[in-house]
């Protein structure tokens, strides 16, 4: 008797990381490329690959997009002179070892006080899967306010993934 073995070979879709700390540093300049944060991400490719599709592992990615990128504020109680309102605009790098630095994401942010924004991404067709390992976003941009305590945070960083056996 003959058994019929059915097992996809391709698979796309979108997962996000857990949440990732950030502390954006007491900042007192407003001059253009002012240094924010910098933002750690070791991603475990293998850890979101699974969580859609047990079959496929980390090798199986051919492409590796980024579709979002939120950021939220942690402190309690919010602070109504520190918070995203203090920045006028950001710019987002994404950078890893041994490959170029990419404008991920960034924009003019609005005047009101926010603790949670969602970042525009810019690089939408930019490939990422050779930086999954240990990479950084590297925030830096004009303050509107300089802030006068620090901030807490956490990111949540969302990808479309192409996968193939």
């Amino acid at each position: 008797s003959c058994t019929k073995i059915d097992e996809s070979t391709d698979m796309n879709f979108t997962v996000a990381t857990d949440a990732i700390p950030f502390v954006i540093p007491v900042t007192s300049s407003t001059t253009v490329g002012t240094q924010i944060t910098d933002i750690s991400v070791s991603a475990n490719l293998d850890e979101l690959v699974k969580e859609k599709g047990e079959q496929f592992s980390a090798a199986d990615v051919v492409s590796m997009k980024v579709t979002s990128l939120k950021l939220a504020l942690t402190d309690t109680p919010r602070d109504a002179t520190n918070n995203f309102a203090n920045i006028e605009e950001m710019s987002i790098a994404m950078e890893a070892a041994g490959q170029p630095s990419v404008l991920l994401a960034g924009g003019r942010v609005p005047d009101n006080e926010s603790t949670a924004i969602d970042v525009r991404i810019i690089a939408t067709e930019n490939e990422f899967k050779n930086y999954t390992a240990d990479h950084q976003l590297r925030i830096t941009g004009k303050l509107r306010r300089p802030t006068t305590k620090a901030l807490n945070g956490q990111a949540r960083i969302s990808y479309y993934l192409q996968l193939k056996k």
